[in-house]
């Protein structure tokens, strides 16, 4: 179902507002597509959407990524619910919010999955429609992308307002014309205006005969206003301009309308002079051209002062372009005016190369559309950009890092006129600051990861300063660390302080480092034993002013050092007495050099090897074994291979290693051989890989599934338990992606998890899952596989099944509400139902009863026959009960030998009282404990409530079936009696 979003309280003025407007169903726009352009480039989105909200539709004014498609119904608009609000409404994932999940735009074309609109609020406060951003991706959107989504709705909203005036400057005008044309009809009332202009003002014919000029026009010239009527206005142009005022003045005459244009004419004095005119031409009811009027004005000291700007100018620009820093002056189209030979010269260009330029041109890919989406539009609104990092791209191709800072002119209209920018080579710089900063991450990641705790100490000061994983080793936290010696001495195992504190000191002392080992008492009374390493740092006099350190937990290698030692001990033998051979052969397969080994495993005789060849040596055979690899590493390459011998006296599997040994010239003159016994470990291998079969073995049999995921979510290792609980073929599963494999449903519980894990967190969660059609409860922990580059190459997947465990807590639950001897509804469950039972009968209006029952004479059952006797009569009591009663009734053991049964869905008070003789009659019955026969009778009271309006509470039944309860026993026991409930509660 799509719900609708709600009509405004405004919506009558707002679409009043809206339709004042005058835009809806207009053409495109460039102002409006460049707002919905920028939108979609600002937020990464493929989609944007400048949003009219009408009365029974949504209009599109701009439209970015959906060709085709102009309007939509307003009910299963996005945007009809983002005008409810004053901020930006977004949707990360349509198919989980239930206002769109089952909306046409999301479940068909363009299936939108990703929605962010920011209201589209006019001056006043109304709200005429979005500027929204749509992806078919679900997504969030960044705090800088609101923003910036926010600020180009106020944009659009401001290019509204800012279009709506603009009608009706056009409007008034168009009337102001209207007028003009009226009173240009009405000579006298005309004259009297123009003639005490400054400014030359004419009337004439189409074909520029002068009808009319004012008293300025006719003294420019010398002459007067009647001497002139009836000559050419073109007798006055300067004759180079003559041609073109004609060509302009035809083309305005064509039909009414208005034109602006500046050129030479005479003065009286008969010098040439500049006059800038504006030429309306004028037309009848039917839009005939009738006559032009002129207005003129002198501008011949405004060409001389821009004459003098222009030599102005081209000195800054020959003092500009000779500056030594990289300058650059772009128009505001971003063309390049000038630039500096600092900035041709590091660029590699001419100067007729670049000028005329798109200065983004220079720029690479990446910082082309930065400059484009976010710096320009900061700088055309703040008139200035400082320290702004872009990379250009020199005429060689090569790339240097810059540092951008510019200044806007503008104009007297407050239009751009061009910008000043001054341009800083960085890239030395950058390249020094990234290695260093590298070098600070791996120092950090190196000691953060081997868990190694670096501290500093003051010598002037006294102030310690511990790194976070110093923490780790000695316990506490930062929020208790006061930054002295204190909190490193108190943390010392009393025996080791004054050791410490000596060693310490006599470092200070003698400018000394530091390598010593100590125990550490945490706050758990645990003892950890630390390796510290320091240096003591000197100032310039050679005055110690600071130590420099680092702590490491080494408690694990102290327990196992007794072992280490033993191991050592026997490493050492091995490798004294390790079978080693070492040897140089040159390109014609000849020892030059081996090493004693080779006598003492070949027993070679005399004569030794050098200057023979391998088979000379060993043999044609060995030889035939040897010579691929030897060419191989004689061609160029590393070689490793295993080596079968069949030699008397010698090792029978070897590993052998060739490396080629080049000269200067990297030509291969000869291989260096280095051969190891590796019979052991061949045999030893042999256990290793049934050891593998073993483990894989274990891993396969483990109730736990075990995968591991890459980055491109592809399982590339699951065990077999994980074929057990899906029934999913292991080879069919491998290297596929984990949604194919696991199914919608499943993949869906975990992809948040799985992409929080892909980004470096460890993870951890429940989840229930239908796998196989049964119900597991699962405990996952998804660990990152965090190589040492810091990158995450996937990730380590382990899941639990705990359903057992579910069950049990369930179970510890329930018993918690279930009386443990008869297994009926406690007091607590009878407690917790019985609200509801309340709340279906006030919705049906049915009739219900409450009976309250106990066992006759059952404190002399107890007290004669014990209580085991007493349980048994209590639970066939039960029994017989539940027998009685429907089982959608309730029968629950208050305590002791109080019972109480709930009858719903009663016609009349005698169902009830069926029910109770039935029941009566029943626990009448002869009940047997062995041999020992039985006669126990019950008392009932019943608390009856007749169809009504009118709900008791549950205390007022159990009280009114109390008191019957008594009754019945006052009338003998083994019989029961009714109380009705009237519609005022009382009995009756």
């Amino acid at each position: 179902m799509t719900y609708a979003a709600p009509i405004p309280p405004d919506e009558d003025e707002r679409l009043s507002r809206l339709r004042s407007l005058q835009v809806l169903d207009t053409g495109a726009e460039p102002i409006f597509d460049a707002i919905a352009r920028m939108a979609s480039s600002v937020c990464g989105v493929p989609i944007a959407l400048l949003s009219l909200v009408d009365s029974d539709r949504q209009w599109f004014k701009s439209n970015v990524g959906l060709p085709g498609t102009s309007q939509t119904p307003r009910e299963v608009a996005f945007c009809a619910h983002a005008i409810l609000r004053p901020e930006l409404m977004e949707v990360p994932d349509a198919m989980l919010d239930p206002r769109f999940s089952t909306n046409p735009l999301v479940t068909s074309q363009p299936h939108i999955r990703f929605y962010a609109g920011a209201p589209i609020v006019m001056p006043g406060g109304a709200s005429m429609g979005t500027l929204c951003v749509m992806d078919r991706q679900a997504r969030v959107l960044t705090d800088d992308q609101r923003a910036a989504l926010t600020d180009l709705a106020l944009v659009a909203a401001q290019a509204l307002d800012m279009r709506q005036a603009a009608l009706e400057r056009d409007r008034l005008n168009a009337l102001a014309v209207q007028q003009a044309q009226e009173a240009s009809a009405k000579a006298t009332i005309y004259h009297a205006i123009v003639e005490d202009q400054s400014d030359m003002v004419s009337l004439a014919l189409p074909t520029g005969e002068l009808t009319f000029v004012n008293q300025a026009y006719a003294r420019h010239f010398g002459l007067t206003p009647a001497s002139m009527q009836g000559h050419n206005l073109l007798e006055y142009v300067a004759a180079n301009d003559r041609e073109s005022v004609a060509s302009h003045l035809q083309a305005l005459c064509r039909e009414p309308g208005t034109a602006h244009s500046e050129n030479r004419m005479y003065s009286v004095a008969g010098n040439e002079c500049w006059v800038a005119w504006t030429n309306r031409s004028m037309g009848d009811a039917n839009g005939k051209v009738v006559a032009l009027h002129s207005v003129g004005r002198d501008i011949t000291d405004r060409k001389r002062t821009e004459r003098a700007l222009l030599a102005s100018q081209n000195s800054f620009r020959a003092l500009y372009e000779a500056t030594p820093a990289m300058l650059h002056s772009i128009d505001p189209q971003g063309r390049i005016l000038f630039v500096s030979d600092a900035w041709l010269a590091n660029l590699g260009y001419a100067r007729e190369e670049v000028v005329g330029v798109s200065s983004a041109d220079f720029l690479t890919p990446a910082s082309r559309e930065y400059a484009r989406s976010v710096v320009i539009p900061n700088f055309l609104q703040s008139g200035r950009c400082d320290d702004i990092s872009y990379q250009m791209v020199r005429k060689d191709g090569s790339v240097i890092e810059v540092l951008l800072s510019a200044v806007l002119e503008r104009n007297a209209d407050g239009q751009p006129a061009h910008s000043l920018a001054v341009i800083q080579d960085v890239t030395e710089k950058n390249a020094l600051s990234a290695a260093l900063r590298v070098n600070q991450e791996r120092l950090s990641l190196a000691t953060s990861a081997n868990g190694i705790g670096i501290w500093e100490f003051d010598l002037a000061t006294g102030r310690l300063e511990w790194s976070d994983t110093m923490f780790s080793i000695f316990g506490g936290s930062r929020a208790t660390f006061g930054g002295t010696l204190e909190d490193w001495s108190r943390k010392l195992h009393p025996a080791d302080l004054d050791a410490c504190t000596r060693a310490f000191d006599w470092a200070i002392a003698a400018h000394a480092s530091m390598d010593f080992d100590f125990r550490v008492l945490q706050d758990d009374g645990e003892v950890r034993h630390v390796n510290a390493r320091a240096m003591v740092i000197d100032d310039a006099q050679g005055k110690a002013v600071r130590v420099l350190g680092t702590n490491y937990d080494i408690s694990e290698r102290k327990k196992i050092e007794q072992a280490l030692e033993y191991s050592e001990q026997r490493l050492r033998l091995i490798a004294n007495n390790l079978p080693i051979l070492i040897s140089h052969i040159d390109t014609e397969y000849r020892y030059t050099f081996t090493n004693d080994k080779y006598q003492a495993w070949f027993s070679l005789g005399e004569g030794g090897t050098v200057g023979k060849t391998v088979a000379e040596v060993f043999g044609p055979t060995a030889f035939a074994q040897v010579k691929p690899h030897l060419d191989q590493a004689l061609a160029g390459q590393d070689v490793s291979f295993e080596l079968r011998s069949s030699l008397p006296n010698a090792p029978t599997h070897m590993f052998v290693h060739y490396v080629p040994d080049r000269n200067a010239q990297g030509v291969v003159k000869g291989v260096f051989g280095m051969v190891r016994d590796r019979t052991e470990q061949h045999q030893a291998r042999t256990r290793l890989q049934a050891s593998e079969r073993q483990l894989r073995a274990v891993t396969d049999n483990l109730p736990v599934v075990i995968t591991y995921i890459d980055t491109e979510e592809r399982f590339r290792y699951l065990n077999e338990t994980f074929h057990d609980w899906l029934g999913v073929s292991l080879d069919w599963a491998i290297h596929r992606q984990v949604a194919e494999v696991v199914g919608p449903e499943l993949y869906a519980q975990r992809r948040a998890y799985l992409r929080r894990a892909l980004e470096g967190e460890r993870v951890e969660f429940d989840v229930e899952s239908m796998m196989q059609g049964q119900r597991r409860h699962l405990r996952v922990s998804y660990i990152p596989d965090v190589w040492t580059d810091g990158i995450v190459h996937g990730i380590f997947t382990l899941s639990n099944d705990v359903t057992a465990f579910k069950e049990i807590e369930q179970a510890l639950q329930d018993m918690a509400r279930v009386d443990v001897l008869t297994g009926l509804p406690n007091r607590r469950q009878f407690n917790e139902r019985m609200p509801e039972v309340l709340a279906r009968a006030a919705r049906t209006g049915a009739a219900i009863a409450l009976m309250f029952l106990d066992v006759d004479f059952f404190k002399s059952i107890n007290d004669t026959l014990g209580h085991g006797a007493g349980d048994k009569v209590l639970k066939e009591f039960a029994d017989r009960l539940v027998a009685s009663v429907r089982a959608t009734d309730m029968v629950a053991r208050l305590g002791g030998d109080e019972f109480v049964i709930v009858l719903e869905h009663l016609n009349d008070e005698d169902e009830a009282r069926g029910v109770a003789q039935k029941i009566v009659e029943q626990v009448r019955s002869p009940l047997f404990l062995g041999a020992q026969k039985l006669k126990v009778s019950t008392s009932v009271g019943i608390a009856y409530q007749a169809k009504t309006t009118v709900i008791h509470s549950a205390h007022r039944l159990v009280s009114t079936a109390d008191h019957a309860l008594y009754a019945a026993k006052a009338a003998g026991r083994d019989t029961f009696k009714l109380v009705v409930l009237g519609p005022e509660g009382e009995a009756a």
